[in-house]
């Protein structure tokens, strides 16, 4: 007589997660819709930091021209203020330009590179880039600057 083992019991399938659907059209809009209010708010917080610096170079300039002996650090301080300033001003329109293309859906490398540029900018730079990157990476969203950047052609 001979010992039989008893048959291996069968083996789960593997538990395979369903495919994530695509979000509508209107939820992509809605989205996109909502993160361009975000950009437009921020923009806002933008300028009033542009309005802060450029009183500072303003005040920096007056004081150069009166004072009767400028110094090197006046200068130097003027400088990079006046550095930082160009650099808000260029930032608050990518900002206001990206704000537009995220509600018509389209311009989809400038909302991409707008987003990057936006997550240093701690505590609420970041937010708003991280959560740009995330949502015009999703299928649904991309598909929707495609259809629309199609469209426009």
């Amino acid at each position: 007589d001979r010992l039989t083992m008893p048959a291996p019991p069968p083996v789960p399938q593997a538990a395979v997660a369903p495919p994530i659907p695509l979000p509508s059209q209107d939820i992509a809009r809605r989205q996109l819709h909502t993160l361009s209010v975000l950009v437009y708010v921020f923009a806002a917080l933008c300028a009033l930091a542009v309005c802060f610096t450029a009183m500072i170079v303003g005040v920096g300039l007056w004081m150069e021209t009166t004072a009767g002996n400028a110094q090197q650090g006046g200068r130097l301080a003027l400088a990079f203020y006046s550095a930082v300033l160009v650099l808000q001003v260029v930032m608050l329109a990518l900002l206001v330009l990206t704000g537009r293309a995220l509600r018509a859906a389209r311009r989809y490398r400038l909302c991409m590179v707008t987003a990057a540029l936006l997550c240093p900018g701690l505590p609420l730079g970041t937010a708003l880039g991280v959560a740009l990157l995330v949502v015009l990476q999703r299928p649904g969203v991309r598909a929707l600057f495609d259809a629309d950047g199609a469209a426009a052609r």
